[in-house]
């Protein structure tokens, strides 16, 4: 058995093996140098490539509520800035295109989505005392000319520079993860910052997260 290296990317997750079968697991500390240094294994791995399973019905529905959404953003926006209750999310409503029993399925089905792999590759990660690199198959080349630097605390994706967003505790247990913590970098670029409503915003976000699920103690990169 060797460490198992989880990588989730735009619906995958990709489980890498890279460390000696008598290695103790690292365990997350919020260290910024200690966790990646510690999560990210040095060298050449194998790697599971994990499709999201949903229920039957489930993207069919989810589909419904976003068109919904879609045609009547702004609001949507207000309705869940008044409404959404964590822990909880939203009541009800007509407007979300779907019947309040097909909304409480959805919800139901939320909680039920599981994991199972469809495919292999390759992942590498390269260290300097100032910088961790990664780098993939191309099937997963999202992963390509992704640079870390130790020192700045800055993320490189495509030369783009990715300032840190602090650290993610995620407590929910619902998701197709469960608990999990990790450190965080973020950019969002917005065409037009003054924008009057939703139809007017523009932009792209860069997101990227290194960290570590609670419960097998895998290195999830997000």
């Amino acid at each position: 058995m060797k460490k198992i290296l989880t990588i989730l990317c735009f619906g995958l997750l990709i489980s890498c093996n890279s460390q000696k079968e008598n290695d103790a697991k690292y365990v997350f500390k919020s260290d910024y140098k200690a966790d990646l240094n510690g999560l990210l294994p040095e060298g050449n791995s194998k790697v599971d490539i994990m499709g999201i399973k949903y229920p039957e019905g489930y993207e069919q529905l989810v589909m419904k509520f976003r068109d919904a959404i879609a045609k009547n953003q702004e609001w949507f926006i207000a309705y869940q800035k008044e409404n959404y209750e964590p822990g909880v999310g939203l009541p009800y409503h007509e407007n979300f295109g779907i019947s309040k029993d097909e909304f409480e399925i959805m919800k139901k089905y939320s909680g039920q989505v599981k994991l199972s792999k469809i495919a292999e590759s390759e992942f590498l990660a390269e260290k300097t005392n100032e910088t961790i690199s990664l780098s993939a198959h191309p099937d997963i080349s999202v992963f390509n000319d992704i640079k870390i630097k130790l020192d700045s605390n800055v993320l490189y994706m495509n030369n783009i520079k990715i300032p840190y967003a602090g650290i993610s505790d995620i407590k929910d247990t619902n998701n197709v993860i469960g608990k999990w913590k990790g450190h965080r970098w973020k950019l969002e670029e917005i065409s037009n910052p003054n924008y009057t409503s939703a139809a007017e915003i523009s932009g792209r976000i860069y997101e990227f997260t290194v960290g570590q699920s609670e419960k097998d103690k895998r290195t999830l990169c997000t």
